[in-house]
């Protein structure tokens, strides 16, 4: 009995874990990998979703990651995303993600004067 649970625990950790997408993040920056793929949301059904899908699920991955990068100070922030391996039969897929930050960008007091010359508190 105790054989058969054990045996039944590590199929299923087995299949979630080869059901999982891969994600490759060569250089991860200061974000840093866990923030990355947080903001990709890799859906757990990738392989088997349009390729209409797969491209629209890419640039919104892009996107994210471009806003929050620019958000920390990474004006320059650049991300590609990609599907490198699909396996749709087997439900298997690598995401492949091309990130650069960039230089950080910091900035100071920022303060608005109007056109008669009266400024408003610093923000």
């Amino acid at each position: 009995m105790r054989g058969q649970a054990l045996a039944i625990f590590v199929a299923i950790l087995a299949g979630i874990a080869w059901g999982r997408p891969k994600i490759e993040i060569p250089e991860p920056g200061g974000l840093g990998r866990s923030r990355l793929e947080e903001l990709l949301m890799v859906p757990p059904d990738l392989a088997r979703q349009s390729r209409d899908s797969q491209q629209l699920w890419m640039e919104l991955a892009d996107s994210s990651v471009v806003l929050a990068a620019r958000a920390e100070g990474f004006l320059d922030a650049r991300c590609g995303v990609s599907i490198a391996e699909l396996d749709s039969a087997a439900g298997r897929v690598t995401v492949r993600v091309a990130f650069r930050e960039g230089p950080e960008y910091r900035y100071g007091q920022i303060r608005f004067a109007g056109p008669d010359g009266s400024q408003d508190p610093p923000v």
